[in-house]
């Protein structure tokens, strides 16, 4: 569930420091990080329904059994599907902000590029459950997950050190 409502607090976050270059692609942005609840909200799914389950199957008889795992299967369904929005929106996202720091100064080009590479994973694995009904090998997952880990230090320590600003600052004349 963390993992959610970080991706929203990332779009937020881009949205917020966007926002006075490009309002309406923040405002999206912002609705966007809005979105990412249905993530959590399948996460709290997964945590919840998916636990109670599995103590209601050890303790049931074997025809209730059966009638438990289809309830595991449709849950199963219902959670795939949050996951499924959740990320084909922030895909989206991920998008958006990779075309916004490609078009504002001051952010280094390789977040741009990370964000684009980010962005078009996630809808190719949303793409690949709708044409073939699975997610990308997950090989693709493992290195695209090292990766992201990777980028997300490089991008602490980036900003740690300072913000770069979105755009030139003009110091006052002095006054004579």
């Amino acid at each position: 569930m963390a993992v959610w409502i970080g991706i929203g607090g990332v779009l937020v976050g881009f949205g917020g420091y966007f926002a006075s270059q490009a309002p309406i692609r923040a405002l999206v942005l912002a609705a966007l990080a809005a979105s990412q609840v249905a993530g959590t909200l399948g996460g709290a799914l997964r945590l919840g329904a998916i636990t109670d389950l599995a103590a209601r199957y050890a303790a049931a008889a074997p025809d209730q059994q059966v009638a438990l795992g289809q309830i595991f299967l449709t849950i199963g369904q219902v959670i795939s599907s949050h996951y499924g929005v959740g990320q084909w929106l922030y895909g989206i996202g991920y998008l958006l902000i990779a075309s916004l720091v490609f078009s504002c100064s001051g952010v280094p080009r390789w977040i741009a590029v990370w964000f684009a590479i980010a962005g078009i994973y996630s809808v190719a694995n949303q793409l690949s459950v709708v044409a073939v009904g699975t997610l990308l090998p997950g090989l693709v997952f493992l290195v695209f997950m090292l990766g992201q880990d990777v980028v997300s230090l490089v991008l602490a320590v980036t900003w740690w050190r300072g913000a770069p600003l979105p755009f030139a600052r003009i110091a006052p004349a002095p006054a004579v």
